[in-house]
C-alpha cells in the first residue's frame, strides 16, 4: 500500500506538535521547525504546470500560498512562532509521482537542501520555494 497525502499530512501534523512541545524545554537545543502539509508545493507550482500548463521552470504562483504564513494561519496550524523567519527550518512534503521525498530551507545556514531516498533532485521545487522566500 502507497502512502497517501492524507497520511504525509498527519505525520507533518505529529512533528510540528513535537516542535511545539520540543520548544518548552530549551534545553534540548532542538530547532524550531515549521512543517507545512503536501499541499503548500502543489499550490505554490504544480497546479500553474498542470492547469495553466506552464514549463517546470517557469511555473510558480505565490498568490496561491501568501496568506499560508500569516500569523493567524500559522497559529491555526499549530506553528508556535508568528513568522517563518523567526525559525530555523522549514520543511515541505514533495510528491514525485511514485515515492514522498522533501525539500529544507535552512534558514540558518542560508541554503535548500532537498532529500530522496532515491538520491534524486528536484529543482522545480527548490527553485520555487526560494522564489518564495
Amino acid at each position: 500500500q502507497w502512502l497517501n497525502d492524507e497520511v504525509i499530512n498527519m505525520y507533518m501534523a505529529l512533528l510540528l506538535d513535537r516542535d511545539r512541545a520540543m520548544r518548552q524545554h530549551p534545553e534540548l537545543c532542538a530547532p524550531k521547525c515549521h512543517f507545512f502539509n503536501t499541499f503548500f508545493l502543489n499550490k505554490l507550482y504544480k497546479d500553474a504546470v498542470e492547469k495553466q500548463h506552464m514549463p517546470v521552470d517557469q511555473a510558480y504562483n505565490y498568490q496561491n500560498v501568501r496568506r499560508w504564513t500569516t500569523p493567524k494561519k500559522l497559529a491555526n496550524a499549530g506553528q508556535a512562532s508568528d513568522s517563518v523567519l523567526k525559525l530555523d527550518r522549514i520543511i515541505v512534503p514533495v510528491h514525485e509521482g511514485s515515492h514522498w521525498t522533501a525539500a529544507m530551507v535552512d534558514l540558518n545556514n542560508k541554503c535548500f537542501v532537498f532529500f530522496d531516498s532515491f538520491h534524486g533532485h528536484n529543482r522545480a521545487a527548490l527553485s520555487a520555494l526560494r522564489r518564495w522566500l
